[in-house]
């Protein structure tokens, strides 16, 4: 059980230093404290009200028999805990004076004083951390042997040096892990002493029974945490959003595959963003959005493209400014796009029939390929190490997760070199594109087809983590991601598909009727009109995919 812990960032490192070269001579106490603790807190990852928190002078009532000590109460000068749990204290000493180059030493009487206030059992610290400055101790309370020897002692001047040994005992990321190391050496001290191995296993089932009990105090962590990295990915997204240059954004954030909410937060805060920008800025910006210079770009772009322009709308504009253009016939004749599959738009019909090759081979890949799973495997658990627990908490590594970001980068490698190869400067190379495509196709389909049986009990076997992926075998295939999106979208806007030329509604009706577009009975719902279809399903869906067949063409 081990955790990586980042490198320190320059600040850090040159706070340490700065740490290190103090002269404590003649600091009281609260100068140690102030001065010196709080700052190397913070190194370590302890902020006050957050859930690596630090608590200052708290004080506890004492118990009677206590009281020979002369005082009723004790106050600590600071406890740290994570999640409300306590478990090490630190306490400041005066520097003292320099006697001949002599530091001012940690006295038995400090090193008592901070390991009875551990004890209380409203503290119950496993570590305790004595220092005026000049020294740093740090003591195990439960292994404190005859000569009081800490566990870790730094001098001030080695401070940047073994800070990191100080980390790896008490910093934020690492302390639950050595808590728990130190737990399992405990443990194993103490059976090793029984004689009865049934004693063994009636203790692991004593550990398990503690789990269950304690099972709803995690839960209840794991909804607080929730809802704490919901609000810090939130900030994070706008602070990108209002800072970046919105030719990036269009290049990166609109290329994600993101979850709804998300999505239309994204748009509504670059249209205002947009709106406000110069005339240079505008053309730029939507010559690179609606790809008047072909680029790779994957079905969720489309996605995002359609709700920024819903969103500009919204917000009044009725032209965009530069192309002339009025915003509904745009709106309009993007929905016509996608739902048609780009076929008035042929280099963008090639990227999207590469897309939906391309995944399939790609899922195939993973599941068929041992080296492949093991690396998936492995990434997975280097996450588990790398990431912070309340990252892997919120939207822990799995293997799904790894897989889909293999996948959308193997798609897009691979637009982005048939764009390159076949459509240099925007002109497309036909032939050689229909002999990729067609060669593509048929590698696909025999993959598919010899792999069957292998690839179904993989499935099965892989777990459902793995299995939740099955989308991937149906892209453009049996499924259309890209209408199913367009009519997810669309389905809110009774007004836009009621403009919808009637092309484009009997598209949305032939599409509820083939049942391969999600969402398209909600659209269905909002169009006021039936159709009789005479062909049946399997002959519309011979011809659906099929890159070379007109979609205008298909007639009910």
């Amino acid at each position: 059980m081990r955790k990586y812990r980042p490198p320190l960032t320059a600040d850090e490192t040159a706070e340490l230093h700065r740490l290190a070269n103090l002269d404590f001579s003649n600091w009281s106490e609260a100068d140690v404290r102030e001065e010196y603790i709080v700052p190397l807190l913070k190194i370590l990852g302890y902020r006050k009200e957050l859930d690596y928190s630090v608590s200052r002078e708290e004080s506890y009532k004492l118990n009677p028999l206590f009281l020979q000590i002369g005082r009723d109460r004790i106050k600590l000068d600071y406890i740290c805990s994570v999640r409300k749990q306590k478990f090490w204290i630190i306490e400041s000493k005066p520097g003292g004076i320099k006697d001949n180059k002599v530091l001012p030493a940690i006295t038995e009487e400090d090193i008592a004083q901070a390991h009875f206030y551990s004890l209380h059992p409203a503290i119950d610290a496993k570590f305790f951390v004595v220092t005026n400055g000049w020294y740093l101790n740090l003591y195990d309370r439960d292994h404190l042997n005859q000569d009081l020897d800490p566990i870790l002692s730094i001098l001030h001047t080695d401070l940047p040096e073994k800070f990191n040994q100080l980390d790896s005992y008490l910093g934020s990321s690492q302390l639950i892990f050595s808590l728990k190391n130190k737990l399992l050496k405990d443990i194993e001290v103490t059976l090793s002493s029984e004689v009865h191995l049934d004693r063994l296993d009636e203790f692991v089932d004593a550990v398990k029974s503690s789990v269950s009990k304690i099972r709803p105090n995690v839960l209840e962590n794991f909804r607080a945490n929730a809802k704490i990295q919901e609000k810090l990915r939130k900030q994070a997204l706008e602070e990108f959003l209002y800072k970046e240059d919105l030719d990036l954004i269009v290049s990166s954030l609109f290329m994600s595959n993101l979850a709804s909410g998300t999505l239309y937060r994204i748009s509504q805060i670059v249209a205002k963003r947009f709106i406000e920008s110069s005339p240079s800025r505008q053309y730029l910006f939507l010559n690179k959005l609606l790809l008047k210079e072909l680029r790779a770009v994957t079905i969720p772009y489309y996605f995002h493209v359609l709700i920024f322009l819903l969103e500009l709308k919204k917000l009044g504009m009725k032209n965009l400014p530069h192309f002339n253009t009025d915003i509904d016939e745009q709106i309009l004749e993007w929905i016509e796009m996608c739902l048609f599959h780009f076929w008035k738009h042929p280099e963008l019909r090639y990227l999207w029939a590469f897309e939906g090759l391309t995944s399939r081979a790609a899922i195939r890949l993973v599941y068929l390929s041992h080296t492949i799973r093991n690396a998936v495997n492995k990434i997975t658990e280097s996450q588990l190490f790398l990431f912070s627990e309340e990252e892997i908490a919120w939207l822990g590594p799995a293997e799904a997760k790894v897989i889909i970001d293999f996948v959308d980068q193997t798609v897009l490698q691979t637009l982005e070199k048939v764009v390159r190869e076949f459509m240099p400067g925007g002109k497309i190379r036909n032939t050689i594109i229909n002999q990729e495509l067609l060669k593509l196709q048929e590698v696909v389909d025999k993959i598919e087809k010899a792999t069957e049986n292998d690839y179904s009990k993989l499935r099965q076997e892989l777990g459902s983590s793995w299995s939740e992926l099955r989308f991937y075998d149906s892209i453009n295939h049996y499924w259309d991601p890209l209408s199913s999106g367009i009519c997810d979208i669309i389905s809110r806007e009774k007004e836009i598909v009621n403009k919808l030329p009637e092309r484009v509604k009997d598209r949305i009706l032939l599409q509820e009727y083939l049942g391969n577009v999600n969402h398209a009975n909600k659209c269905a719902d909002l169009i006021d009109k039936k159709i009789t279809i005479s062909l049946n399903k399997e002959d519309i869906r011979s011809q659906y995919f099929d890159i070379n067949t007109n979609p205008y063409s298909i007639r009910f």
